[in-house]
């Protein structure tokens, strides 16, 4: 037939199913590529309106990527993110919507139909979407359909659109500063322990910066750290009064109901306790010898020798909370 004459040679070796499908294809005007399908799915103002009803729903407007309940919008939030940062480093503040003009028959769009599958800015002119006017041409934007435009970038700022997520394990120096000042009025020490998580790795890193004697560390963070009393170098440790480990032992009794302070290391470990250790170990350790030696201390004490660490106001205080002496 005329039609076979014209098919491509392709078409020739796949015979009669492709045959057919092209001739279906060219006879319904309303058949659309899913390409096409794809890009009209995600117009930009049909995103938008999804987009609010998230805001209505949810209080906000922060879209997961992996959005369970509706992949396509995390998809299109993540991806105009991406291209807003893109025109960030071009010094780009939005992007002119640039007329339509007249392309090719031939002219498929290329890597415009695949921007605007993703970013969802429409392509169809006044023959329709991907039709032709009177002269039978298709229509396209200049310079693809990646148009993040001023009127666009306003209606997601009206509504509270963050531009820039940070990772929820990343916060600024002064947001860590703040966390560390909670923590020292919650536990009386800005001695946090490495291995409780990021604030543990910040404060570290702190250390760190300080024994390299960073100059512009040193000029603008470690004077607000000295503020609130940071100590540089934990595990030169200051004398614990006899008042703050009694008021240390009687909370352990409390918690455990009894008073058998053991070592948060094996037995048998010879490794450097107050070195390299947590300090949340070796305080820990220093605590379990301060009751260890107790009971040294009061075995002197009972036989009438003098004990440098134990009076008769302080076994007081020990057998009143019930602690038991060992001999």
């Amino acid at each position: 037939t005329a039609v076979a004459s014209t098919l491509p040679f392709l078409e020739e070796v796949l015979g009669e199913p492709l045959g057919k499908l092209v001739d279906v294809v060219r006879k319904d005007p309303e058949a659309k590529s899913a390409r096409t399908k794809r890009s009209r799915g995600l117009a930009f103002e049909d995103m938008y309106e999804r987009l609010l009803q998230f805001n209505q729903e949810h209080g906000h407007v922060n879209v997961a990527q992996k959005y369970s309940q509706d992949g396509q919008l995390g998809s299109w939030v993540a991806n105009i993110r991406s291209k807003r940062k893109q025109m960030a480093k071009k010094g780009e503040e939005f992007e002119l919507d640039v007329p339509l003009e007249d392309v090719g028959d031939n002219d498929d769009g290329g890597e415009d139909d695949d921007d605007a599958a993703i970013f969802g800015i429409d392509g169809g002119g006044e023959g329709g979407e991907g039709g032709g006017g009177e002269s039978g041409k298709k229509r396209k934007r200049v310079g693809g359909r990646q148009r993040l435009t001023r009127d666009r970038i306003h209606k997601l700022d009206t509504i509270g659109f963050q531009w820039v997520v940070a990772n929820p394990n990343t916060k600024s120096w002064d947001e860590r500063f703040e966390d560390l000042k909670e923590y020292q009025q919650m536990h009386g020490t800005t001695r946090v322990p490495r291995s409780s998580g990021t604030l543990g790795e910040w404060v570290h890193m702190q250390r760190r910066l300080y024994n390299k004697k960073d100059p512009n560390f040193l000029a603008r963070r470690a004077p607000l750290l000295e503020d609130i009393g940071f100590e540089w170098h934990p595990r030169k440790h200051a004398l614990v009064s006899w008042d703050d480990n009694f008021n240390r032992l009687m909370e352990f009794g409390r918690i455990n109901r009894h008073y058998n302070v053991q070592s948060p290391f094996p037995e048998g470990y010879l490794g450097d306790h107050e070195g390299e250790q947590d300090a949340e170990l070796v305080e820990a350790q220093r605590f379990h010898k301060w009751v260890r030696r107790i009971h040294a201390e009061y075995r002197a004490y009972a036989s009438g020798k003098m004990s440098r660490m134990l009076n008769d106001a302080r076994v007081m205080q020990l057998r009143e909370i019930g602690f038991q002496f060992s001999m």
